[in-house]
């Protein structure tokens, strides 16, 4: 897993749960959030599938890590700028020039930040604190800093059931390239040369979970908090961020889960080029063409 339990891997346990896994012939073993990425498992044979993001895909991609998405489980990017509901002098994106970012250090969203304030009509200059994790809203919600990123799903609901609603800034609804999979399940490729069977069997049973989740969300986020009794999940917070996911994130063009969106990835990707964001091994700037239809592929789904 990319993190631990969430709502992210919710197909999976209702897939597991409702025995589709076995239905299918998968013998499914789900380990436990390492502290390494999905794709570094995966590429050092400890694992065949993970979920991660498009990011973590192309990178993987550069680096040789032989990963495809096989489920875009993400269709509608949730990740963009928050800040405090009250800051009423703020009411678009470029009114945060000039005023303080918690940073979580990713050079991709900050000139992500930066473009949407420049598309607004503004100067993209802002002063930056580097703070990571929950250290990030604390100190958004204790007004230390004027706005941080995030997910509008989970950390939206979170601060409006901690009494603290943010408003939000979406990047795409100001012309920057937002990733096109915010979350998505990705498998070896080793394990799709070896056993194309299989993986269409494993995508097509995980399909079915995330569909299942699209259309009861509530319900699929019991059975996330059920089998993950360990995880300490707040229930509330569960079930609402699981019926944002599925009523505004996770339908595709087909109206289940999983399709990817080819052009908004490749546009993700020379987004990505343009602004020499993606490295090589030696962190040189990756000039040579990269292409999605390499990472990532409706192949495998119904």
């Amino acid at each position: 897993m990319s993190w631990t339990a969430n709502n992210n891997q919710t197909g999976i346990f209702v897939a597991q749960k409702m025995g589709w896994y076995k239905d299918a012939g998968i013998d499914l073993e789900v380990l436990p959030y390492s502290g390494q990425r999905p794709t570094e498992v995966i590429a050092a044979g400890a694992a065949d599938a993970g979920d991660t993001n498009a990011e973590a895909v192309i990178n993987a991609a550069i680096n040789q890590i032989g990963v495809t998405m096989v489920h875009n489980t993400q269709q509608k990017p949730s990740y963009g700028i928050l800040l405090k509901a009250d800051k009423a002098e703020v009411t678009r994106p470029r009114d945060l020039d000039g005023l303080t970012y918690a940073d979580w250090g990713s050079a991709t969203i900050r000139a992500q930040v930066q473009d949407m304030i420049k598309n607004d009509g503004g100067k993209g200059d802002f002063k930056t604190v580097n703070l990571a994790g929950p250290d990030a809203y604390t100190a958004l919600n204790e007004g230390r800093v004027d706005f941080t990123t995030g997910f509008v799903t989970v950390e939206g609901e979170r601060a409006k059931l901690n009494g603290t609603p943010y408003k939000t800034f979406a990047f795409d609804n100001y012309d920057v390239p937002a990733n096109p999979a915010d979350i998505g399940i990705v498998l070896s490729n080793n394990f799709i040369e070896k056993h194309p069977k299989a993986t269409e069997a494993f995508t097509q049973a995980t399909q079915k979970g995330y569909d299942f989740a699209l259309n009861h969300p509530e319900e699929a986020a019991q059975i996330l908090l059920e089998a993950n009794p360990d995880a300490h999940l707040d229930p509330e917070l569960v079930k609402k961020t699981q019926i944002s996911l599925s009523a505004a994130y996770w339908k595709d063009h087909e109206g289940v889960t999983g399709h990817a969106d080819l052009r908004a990835w490749q546009d993700y990707i020379n987004y990505l080029q343009k602004k020499e964001l993606l490295h090589d091994a030696t962190g040189a700037p990756v000039t040579a063409a990269l292409s999605a239809n390499d990472m990532v592929t409706n192949r495998y789904l119904k």
